[in-house]
């Protein structure tokens, strides 16, 4: 069901049940398309580059209040509210 050369990685679901967070590791976001389009009539999604904690870290530069330049290693992303 995966688009090739996507990974999933893992999901949590909130306590309310409303809202499903999905991992996944895609070289480029483009990747992930068919996928949402396939879910697109049940739900609306939102999506957001990610990175390890380990990557986040060594990535950050030495001077203060600088966010690291890392390209995303994956991409996390919800459902945001059910499609119309």
């Amino acid at each position: 069901m995966l688009p090739e050369s996507v990974i999933y990685h893992a999901s949590w679901i909130d306590t309310e049940a409303a809202r499903c967070f999905q991992v996944m590791e895609a070289e480029d976001p483009s990747r992930l398309e068919p996928w949402i389009r396939a879910w697109g009539d049940l739900v609306d999604f939102q999506m957001a580059p990610a990175v390890t904690s380990q990557e986040y870290w060594e990535g950050l530069p030495s001077e203060p209040n600088r966010r690291p330049r890392r390209r995303p290693s994956g991409w996390a992303f919800h459902p945001v509210a059910a499609a119309s």
